[in-house]
């Protein structure tokens, strides 16, 4: 197994990941139609979308990746076969057509039922900097919070996001105001 975390999640209190030896899933409500095209054509079949897994995270099994891009309906190689739904198609082009999380999480729920555990997690959708405050904050009501980029009303600068993270998280000596 290998845990995926987007590099904007912060968790502000403890998470497992395993319960009883099986993986566990968070689920969210949210459904973005063109992943499930993308998730159709790939695999010849329709998810049951009861709910979804774009929570940010997930715990991969090597072994249910493998099986999973086995699956997929083209001749081509796996990545060429995504590649082809992430470039602009008429009439339904969708900067977002293919989700990791998605794909995964539904295969998973299709192919072993029984392997994995689904749960409820709390979290943010956070346009600011994770400061120390606003961590403390957040983690009153929450499990973890994600600082999208895309969400800020600036110009996306990641070298400056980035530095201004490190000098202030990981280099203490040379701390200045929270970002």
């Amino acid at each position: 197994y290998y845990l995926v975390v987007d590099a904007d999640v912060v968790f502000v209190r403890p998470v497992s990941f395993f319960s009883q030896g099986k993986p566990l899933y968070a689920v969210g409500r949210g459904q973005h139609s063109p992943y499930f095209t993308t998730y159709r054509e790939l695999l010849g079949r329709d998810a049951k979308r009861e709910y979804s897994f774009i929570v940010h995270h997930m715990m991969f099994s090597s072994e249910t990746v493998r099986e999973l891009l086995a699956s997929f309906t083209t001749t081509d190689s796996w990545w060429k076969a995504i590649a082809e739904y992430i470039t602009p198609r008429a009439p339904l082009y969708s900067s977002c057509q293919f989700s990791e999380y998605e794909t995964y999480g539904h295969f998973l729920k299709e192919r072993h039922p029984d392997e994995f555990g689904l749960r409820v997690l709390r979290w943010l959708d956070e346009p600011g900097y994770p400061t120390e405050r606003r961590l403390r904050l957040i983690a009153r009501r929450y499990d973890f919070a994600a600082f999208h980029e895309y969400m800020r009303n600036r110009s996306f600068r990641p070298h400056e996001s980035i530095r201004r993270c490190a000098e202030y998280y990981l280099l203490p000596s040379r701390k200045t105001a929270a970002p």
